[in-house]
């Protein structure tokens, strides 16, 4: 067994891994919320000032509809893209 051995399998490394994900998992779950939060306030505005605005500024707003969509799908899936790859890479460093 060699010094590096015990670097890597050793408790101080299991417990800097657990605190790691720990920090990164709350951070997410932060993300993730603060993101859901703005998704919904802004559908909710884009909604009123729809049923509210006359027919030419519904159709601009039809026109924006698409890439406040693509915005949702790339805020959300970058947040679950990472925490997969955080649960990832704990479970392959805990296999260590």
């Amino acid at each position: 067994m060699n010094q590096y051995n015990f670097l890597i399998n050793g408790p101080v490394f299991n417990e800097f891994v657990d605190t790691t994900r720990n920090v990164l998992g709350s951070g997410l779950d932060i993300v993730r919320i603060i993101v859901t939060g703005m998704a919904i306030i802004a559908l909710l505005i884009l909604s009123i000032k729809y049923f509210t605005e006359s027919p030419t500024i519904k159709s601009e707003q039809k026109n924006a509809l698409p890439d406040y969509i693509i915005g949702i799908v790339l805020f959300v899936g970058v947040t679950y893209i990472l925490t997969f790859l955080m649960e990832f890479i704990s479970t392959v460093l805990s296999k260590i």
